[in-house]
């Protein structure tokens, strides 16, 4: 089912989101919580915050992880329905307010969702609105042993509740104009994870080293 709501409607609605609209400004910056995040807790939002220019959403969930399986209230019940819905509704936003970019970011597994979010915004292009990824220490293959996604806050259940078919992400088809992935090259996990995902995927993937 596609979410009609207006992105504005959304976040009054459901106040562990956090959006805030500058005047004049032709980018929205979408932010992703990581994992274990609840309700309020917004990463980066003292850098956002200082960039005057840029109107930013932050994505933040009530039950922490389990919006992975769950989706989130007032947009879908699962990951795949929230996140098409999502950047409907963030594109409906953008025409209606003549943004010509928008910017999905997330660090650790708030990455997660912001990559994944570019499988489904075809609908940009035929709109004339960039859209770009950019993510920090994300897991592209999840539960790798000695992986966060696999050990975080003990949550044993997070492999079962987590959809199979996005274990992967390296594999799918991304409509991303640009993903820039920062990671430590002194971690083996994050490390494989963004080499497969620019081998696989060849073009638009700029690995960065810290």
């Amino acid at each position: 089912m596609i979410s009609t709501k207006l992105l504005e409607d959304l976040c009054k609605e459901f106040p562990q989101h956090y959006f805030l609209q500058k005047k004049e400004s032709r980018k929205l910056l979408v932010s992703f919580g990581n994992a274990g995040s609840y309700n309020g807790r917004f990463p980066f939002y003292k850098t956002f915050d200082k960039l005057n220019e840029i109107s930013y959403l932050l994505i933040s969930a009530k039950d922490g992880n389990f919006w992975y399986s769950n989706g989130l209230p007032g947009i879908a019940d699962d990951l795949e329905g929230t996140l098409n819905n999502l950047a409907g509704i963030i594109l409906e936003f953008c025409i209606r307010n003549k943004l010509d970019e928008v910017i999905f970011t997330g660090a650790s597994m708030g990455g997660v969702p912001a990559l994944l979010i570019s499988h489904f915004t075809q609908a940009y292009t035929y709109s004339c609105i960039t859209n770009n990824v950019l993510i920090f220490c994300t897991e592209t293959v999840m539960f790798l042993p000695g992986s966060r996604s696999l050990y975080h806050n003990n949550i044993k259940s997070f492999k079962e509740i987590f959809p199979e078919k996005y274990i992967d992400l390296c594999g799918l088809n991304y409509y991303a104009n640009e993903i820039t992935l920062y990671f430590g090259e002194r971690c083996i996990v994050d490390t494989y994870c963004a080499l497969r995902l620019k081998e696989i995927q060849k073009k638009n993937i700029k690995e960065i080293y810290n």
